[in-house]
C-alpha cells in the first residue's frame, strides 16, 4: 500500500495576486523615495543659492561692485577656474561664455544697446574666497564661506550667474539704476517694478538641466530649440514661440523667466527651473560716491523716523527722530528732540579748557582742577566733583544667624560711601 502525501502550492491566480500586491507595494516605496530625493535636491539648490547670494553680498560690501563671472565651462585644474574673467584688470570679459562672438545685450526695446550689456558665466569662487587656495583654516574660522559645492544645484549641475556688466567692472561707475536684467513670468509680464532693472540673477536649470553645465564643463543640452538631447526626448517646450523655460536655456540675452513649476504639460509650458535675482528699488535721492560713501541729492532737509506731515519737519541735511544705531557714526552735532545739541568730540575728542563765546556749540570736557573728576554732563558743560582721597572706612556686612532660622540676616556689599563706609543690602529679604 502506497501512502500519498498531501502536496499543496499556489495556484496561478494566487501567484498573480501576490505579484500585483508586491508591485504596488514596491511602486509606493520607490515613488516615496523619488519624492524624498527630489525634495532634498530642491532644498539643496535653495540652500546653495542662499550661500552664493551671501558671498556675492560680502564681495560687494568689500569692493563696491559685484564679481565678474568666471568662465562657466572651466573645470578644476584650469588656470582660470573659479576666477573672474577680466580683460586686463579693468573690464569684465563679455566673451567669456562659450561660443560668444559679441557682447550679450539685454534686449530692452527702450534702452541703448551699447549701454545694456551683461555677462554670463559662473560665480568666481576663488576670487570671492581666495583663502580656499591660500589658507583653508582662515575660511573655516568664519561662520559662512563659499565652497565649491555651492556652485552646483541639487541635481549636480553648475548654477548660472548673469550680472550687469557695468555693475561688475572694477573701474565702473556703480549706480543702482544701471541694472539691465529683466525677470518675467510665464505670461511674458515683467515681475519687476521697473523692467530691465535687476542687477544679477542666479539660475538653477532644474531636474532636466536644460541650459546648464555639468561638473565636466559640458553643456546639458543641444541647442535649446529641439526637445531632444542626443535623440532622447526631454521635457521641454517643443515650439519655438513658447516662453517659459526656453528663455533660461538660451543664455544669449538679459531676459529670464521665473514661472510656476509645471511638469504636466511637457510639450508647451514645461518649467522646472529655480532662479533668484537681486531686485533693486530705484532711488533718485541717493548716489554712491565710493565704496561705503553715499550722498543725498535732495535740496531740502532729510528726515528719518516718524514725522507728522506738516509739523516737526526735518530742517537739517540729516534729521533723525528716534533711536539711531550704527557701527560707525560721523556727525557735526548730536541733538535731542528739543534742539539741544552737543558735538560728538565732547565725549572723547580734543579737550577745550576755555569757552568760545562765538561758538554756540562750544564745549569744555575736562575739569579745571586735576583733583576733580567729571560726574555729569549738562548743557555742553561738565560738572566736576573732588576725587575722594580720604582713608578707607572698614566695615563688614551682616551674615545670617543660624539661630534665627525663620529670619535671613545675610547682606551683600552694593557700594561704598566716603562718609559711611561700605553700603550693604539685605539679600532675599
Amino acid at each position: 500500500m502506497r501512502l500519498k502525501k498531501n502536496e499543496k502550492g499556489f495556484t496561478l491566480i494566487e501567484l498573480a495576486i501576490v505579484i500585483v500586491v508586491s508591485s504596488l507595494f514596491l511602486f509606493t516605496i520607490f515613488k516615496a523615495l523619488a519624492l524624498y530625493s527630489e525634495t532634498l535636491a530642491q532644498e539643496q539648490t535653495e540652500e546653495n543659492i542662499d550661500v552664493l547670494e551671501a558671498s556675492i553680498s560680502r564681495f560687494f560690501q568689500q569692493n563696491g561692485r559685484y564679481p565678474c563671472p568666471a568662465r562657466i565651462d572651466a573645470v578644476p585644474g584650469d588656470a582660470d577656474y573659479g576666477r573672474e574673467a577680466l580683460i586686463g584688470t579693468t573690464d569684465c570679459d563679455h566673451e567669456s561664455f562659450p561660443g560668444a562672438a559679441a557682447p550679450f545685450f539685454n534686449d530692452d526695446p527702450s534702452g541703448d544697446p551699447l549701454e545694456d550689456l551683461l555677462v554670463i558665466g559662473s560665480v568666481p569662487i576663488h576670487t570671492i574666497e581666495p583663502c580656499l587656495l591660500q589658507d583653508l583654516v582662515e575660511c573655516e574660522t568664519r561662520d559662512l564661506y563659499l565652497t565649491e559645492e555651492a556652485l552646483y544645484d541639487g541635481w549636480g549641475n553648475r548654477l548660472t550667474y548673469a550680472v550687469t556688466k557695468e555693475l561688475a567692472d572694477p573701474t565702473g561707475n556703480f549706480q543702482n539704476s544701471l541694472g539691465v536684467i529683466d525677470i518675467q513670468d510665464e505670461n511674458q509680464q515683467s515681475i519687476l517694478e521697473e523692467p530691465y532693472s535687476a542687477h544679477y540673477v542666479l539660475v538653477s536649470h532644474g531636474p532636466n538641466g536644460r541650459g546648464a553645465f555639468n561638473r565636466e564643463g559640458n553643456r546639458v543640452q543641444d541647442n535649446c530649440v529641439t526637445f531632444e538631447v542626443s535623440g532622447t526626448p526631454t521635457p521641454f517646450p517643443s515650439e519655438s514661440g513658447i516662453h517659459s523655460e526656453r528663455e533660461n536655456c538660451d543664455l544669449d540675452d538679459g531676459l529670464f523667466v521665473s514661472a510656476l513649476l509645471n511638469e504636466t504639460d511637457p510639450d508647451r509650458r514645461y518649467y522646472d527651473d529655480v532662479i533668484s535675482f537681486q531686485l533693486v528699488e530705484l532711488s533718485a535721492l541717493w548716489q554712491r560716491t565710493g565704496l561705503s560713501e553715499m550722498i543725498n541729492l535732495n535740496e531740502g532737509g532729510v528726515g528719518i523716523g516718524d514725522f507728522t506731515e506738516g509739523t516737526d519737519a526735518p530742517e537739517g541735511e540729516l534729521h533723525i527722530k528716534g533711536d539711531l544705531q550704527a557701527v560707525d557714526l560721523y556727525a557735526d552735532a548730536l541733538c535731542d528732540a528739543g534742539g539741544n545739541c552737543f558735538r560728538p568730540e565732547f565725549l572723547g575728542g580734543d579737550a577745550k579748557t576755555t569757552e568760545d563765546t562765538t561758538d554756540p556749540l562750544d564745549y569744555i570736557n575736562t575739569c579745571a582742577n586735576e583733583s576733580e573728576a567729571i560726574v555729569s554732563i549738562e548743557n555742553n558743560q561738565v560738572t566736576c566733583a573732588p576725587v575722594f582721597s580720604g582713608a578707607i572706612i572698614p566695615g563688614e556686612c551682616a551674615k545670617d544667624d543660624p539661630v534665627t532660622t525663620t529670619e535671613n540676616e545675610y547682606e551683600v556689599m552694593v557700594g561704598y560711601s566716603n562718609e559711611t563706609g561700605i553700603v550693604c543690602e539685605r539679600l532675599y529679604p
